[in-house]
């Protein structure tokens, strides 16, 4: 005897409500490190200004600042997560166990971007960015300027203060800086308590770089890396390009064959670098 269609509609409209609910109250943590950009087609080419538009005095006729020949493309890539679900819970009315992992699955959807960040941080001095050098590296040019976004130096209050003035002096083509704004330290576990002594107040009330920037932990950072990232701008470290956002799915192809529904997500999407001079990173093994 087969399974009523009734009973199947009813199984997953109730799926599909669990998940949507699910995925819309689960936050992602490193969503402040990307730019959300949308997509429409498979990829993205991405034209970059060798110079962020400054104001000045209007003498003369405009100067307009053109594209640079950077360009960086962004493919998309599909992604997938399945639960089976075995015949005879949904026709003995048991499929309502399975609503963890249904849950589950859209928690873990909506912070898969979390993991696309988190390898681009981790592959960050090998894969390049809009420059053709490496995202984190010793010899981005700017103008007459040769910058390095990428160090060993230990986290401690005297190399977080001397990151954050590096950054903050970054100038464009024209020599006029970039007026970027350092405001996020990201740590991984082992760093946790150290960052929270650097920005907080020590146990004289005193702390020269208190509140200096934020701080966040995440598991993409290993052993003693440290990052600092201004995510202040329109334009973030990080791209997040998304064509299809994740959605729910039934299908009841293998429903003859192995006697299963299958219920999961997909998605369309992937991420990539922006600019350097938003990033800072350091592996913690010097002084």
């Amino acid at each position: 005897m087969g399974i009523d269609a009734e009973l199947l509609k009813t199984i997953s409209t109730g799926f599909e409500a669990t998940f949507q609910e699910t995925y819309n109250a689960t936050s992602m943590e490193l969503e402040e490190l990307a730019t959300l950009v949308p997509s429409d087609d498979l990829q993205e080419t991405y034209p970059f200004l060798g110079n962020l538009p400054n104001m000045r005095k209007w003498v003369g006729a405009r100067q307009h600042q053109e594209l640079t020949s950077h360009k960086f493309t962004i493919v998309n890539d599909s992604y997938e997560a399945t639960v089976p679900v075995p015949a005879k819970y949904i026709k003995y009315d048991k499929a309502k166990l399975f609503a963890p992992q249904i849950k589950t699955m859209a928690q873990n959807a909506k912070k898969f971007p979390n993991q696309l960040i988190a390898n681009l941080i981790n592959s960050g001095k090998t894969s390049l960015c809009y420059d053709g050098k490496p995202f984190f590296a010793v010899d981005h040019e700017m103008g007459s300027a040769t910058y390095s976004n990428v160090s060993t130096l230990a986290l401690n209050a005297t190399n977080l203060g001397a990151a954050f003035d590096f950054m903050s002096a970054i100038e464009n083509e024209s020599g006029i800086a970039m007026g970027i704004q350092p405001n996020l330290l990201l740590v991984g576990p082992k760093n946790r308590a150290n960052a929270k002594k650097l920005v907080g107040l020590d146990q004289n009330g005193t702390n020269e770089n208190f509140e200096l920037v934020d701080y966040k932990v995440t598991p993409a950072l290993k052993g003693f890396e440290w990052c600092l990232l201004d995510t202040t701008k329109a334009v973030k470290p990080f791209i997040l390009q998304v064509a299809e956002d994740a959605e729910f799915e039934e299908d009841d192809s293998i429903l003859f064959s192995e006697d299963k529904m299958l219920y999961g997500t997909k998605a369309f999407w992937n991420a990539g670098y922006a600019l350097w001079q938003l990033a800072w990173f350091s592996d913690g093994t010097g002084a």
